[in-house]
């Protein structure tokens, strides 16, 4: 079937684009002032790769070939050439991402559908009927059911209500009914915990009022891209705790070196931070 495209003119906007408006808008308004800082980092790093892999191992490949160094080496190297930046990767970071896919190869895989799936399938849509339009790449997905995976990798973990709270699950579902027809209420987050070293499963049901919700939000926001407003959102304690949000900080926030708003949180710390590369282990 002939899929969604949008006209000469459209404005084009990203899913992870809203994700980011979400966050904090200024980061995304200085994505490209000299100084920012969007370093291929190791977080990011083994995410990319892990998702490489899983991709490969759902499309047939073996997993021996995947396991092999040459192939996480060019896995490796994709993922720089799309960032621009050579990192230095130790051993420690190779055992890591192969103890990652065998677990989802051994408790993950088993209970997927095994029907015919869409993986990696760049969408576009309509967010209004003017000249928004919206363009992600659903991780995986199956129209026979119909349901829909994100893979995710994080450092500790989630919380459970994450999942319950980000517009990606329903905005992929708009992408998916525009293009196929079929409405995706079943989503699951699949969460590598690296620092337990399991698979976890954070279940989403996205109903039609959500998925109106998150159209209308990500359509506010995208005038305001077009429009050049980017509000600052400093945020100087995570979750209500007296530790600074997570992506408030020089790891975690690529404007760090050149955010102006950074001085208000007033931690002691804030003017001496600077964002520095990574290195993977």
């Amino acid at each position: 079937m002939d899929l969604l495209a949008p006209p000469d003119g459209a404005t084009l906007i990203r899913q992870s684009d809203i994700g980011q408006m979400q966050l904090c808008p200024t980061r995304l308004q200085l994505k490209e002032k000299e100084g920012y800082s969007d370093f291929l980092s190791e977080p990011l790093l083994f995410g990319s790769v892990v998702h490489a892999a899983i991709e490969h191992l759902m499309s047939g490949s073996a997993m021996l070939a995947v396991l092999d160094q040459q192939w996480i080496d060019t896995a490796i190297a994709v993922c720089e050439e799309e960032r621009g930046n050579n990192t230095f990767v130790e051993a420690a970071f190779y055992d890591a991402l192969r103890e990652c896919v065998m677990q989802w190869d051994a408790n993950v895989r088993p209970l997927l559908n095994t029907d015919t799936h869409n993986q990696e399938q760049l969408l576009f849509a309509p967010l209004d009927d003017t000249n928004f339009w919206l363009r992600g790449t659903p991780d995986i997905f199956w129209l026979s059911g119909p349901e829909a995976i994100d893979w995710k990798t994080a450092g500790r973990g989630w919380k459970a209500e994450k999942a319950q709270n980000i517009l990606q699950a329903p905005l992929y579902t708009h992408l998916i009914e525009q293009n196929y027809g079929l409405f995706v209420a079943e989503w699951t987050f699949w969460v590598y915990n690296r620092s337990k070293k399991l698979w976890e499963a954070f279940p989403r049901f996205v109903d039609r009022q959500q998925v109106e919700c998150a159209v209308q939000t990500a359509l506010q926001y995208s005038r305001q891209i077009v429009a050049d407003v980017f509000p600052a959102t400093p945020v100087p304690y995570g979750s209500f705790t007296d530790k600074r949000g997570w992506y408030c900080s020089p790891r975690f926030c690529a404007a760090w070196n050149i955010c102006d708003m950074k001085g208000v949180l007033g931690d002691g710390k804030h003017l001496l931070e600077e964002r520095t590369e990574l290195i993977a282990w």
